[in-house]
């Protein structure tokens, strides 16, 4: 396989897999706290880094669509009963792909940044 496809992929599985593991902590700490859907933001931050912005966009939307399954009554459906859940869920995807491409924007920024050099200063009389 090319390097590219295998970076796809892997940035693929690793989106995946990190919204099945924030679900799962969530569902087995439901007892003791309240479905906190800016857990899920874990997901999102660690593959903007990594794999870009598409992948976040994707992660983001996976962790709504798992949150909303998982969580938002009637839950194990997609149907969302109270548009307030609705509207909190949206604003969730939003925040979390803002935050995903601030991060992968970073990271780049990082990557790109040159040597700096320094200069003496400069007198201005």
């Amino acid at each position: 396989m090319r390097s590219g496809t295998v970076r796809w992929l892997s940035g693929l599985l690793v989106s995946v897999l990190s919204v099945a593991a924030v679900s799962g902590l969530l569902v087995l700490l439901q007892t003791w706290l309240l479905p906190l859907r800016v857990l899920y933001i874990l997901a999102v931050v660690p593959v903007a880094i990594v794999w870009g912005t598409g992948f976040a966009a994707l992660t983001a939307v996976l962790s709504a669509l798992a949150y909303a399954y998982l969580f938002i009554p009637p839950v194990h459906t997609f149907k969302i009963a109270d548009p307030r859940d609705g509207i909190a869920l949206g604003v969730f995807l939003v925040t979390a792909v803002v935050v995903g491409g601030l991060a992968a924007r970073l990271r780049l920024c990082q990557c790109l940044r040159p040597v700096r050099v320094t200069c003496p200063p400069t007198d201005h009389r």
